[in-house]
């Protein structure tokens, strides 16, 4: 069985080694050595073994990781300095947990929220969480990246409880779509929907809006 100079397994995208009829997952293969690789890895074994004739991949383009300490610290996709390296346009924001209502019921001052998303489109592009349920808060962010999801669409196209702690993704969704707003920025893919949808974030963003500033008025 091939291996790579650090002694990984060499596998292709199907999870199949060099060597015929012989698959590999988890750590023996995988650089991330995390349990969600090698659970979706397995998914990619198992099938491919039922399914000769109709492989899959494994989907490696996003894995999150987090640090279960105290506090958590969850990450997924590119960092601030990765898209300076690479000379990407790249809006970043950052969100308090305090300036949330239930970060603000927690006295929470220290923790927050960091997005990076494309100046262009309002694509996400990393996620990076530091605070209480990091792990569970980066999780939509994780299916943002995955499926595609802009900024706008997922601050906008859906109903975030309140008050709850998913909020403080929320919120630090709802500033760079402000601002692509307010600029006229496409944020949508897609050139028939952009104008449609420029009109119905700024229909949605006047009945949000009031209420976002409320609740941080409201927290000071």
């Amino acid at each position: 069985v091939a291996l790579d100079d650090k002694g990984f397994v060499i596998v292709d995208e199907h999870q199949r080694s060099s060597v015929p009829h012989v698959c590999a997952l988890g750590d023996i293969c995988s650089p991330w050595m995390l349990k969600h690789v090698a659970n979706a890895e397995a998914r990619t074994v198992q099938h491919n073994l039922l399914h000769p004739d109709d492989l899959i991949s494994t989907d490696h383009r996003f894995v999150p990781h987090t640090v279960f300490s105290q506090p958590q610290v969850a990450s997924v996709g590119m960092t601030e300095q990765d898209l300076r390296n690479c000379g990407a346009r790249y809006v970043a924001f950052t969100q308090q947990y305090g300036d949330t209502a239930y970060g603000w019921a927690m006295d929470d001052h220290e923790h927050f929220c960091k997005l990076l998303a494309d100046a262009d489109t309002g694509q996400l592009m990393g996620a990076h969480i530091i605070g209480p349920e990091a792990c569970s808060l980066l999780q939509p962010l994780v299916q943002a990246l995955s499926f595609g999801l802009d900024t706008t669409r997922l601050a906008l196209g859906q109903y975030w409880v309140h008050p709850g702690l998913p909020e403080v993704v929320e919120n630090a969704l709802l500033e760079p779509v402000q601002q692509a707003v307010a600029l006229g920025l496409r944020v949508f893919q897609g050139d028939q929907q952009a104008a449609a949808a420029r009109r119905q974030a700024r229909i949605q963003l006047a009945r949000v809006a009031p209420a976002h500033r409320w609740r941080q008025r409201d927290q000071r």
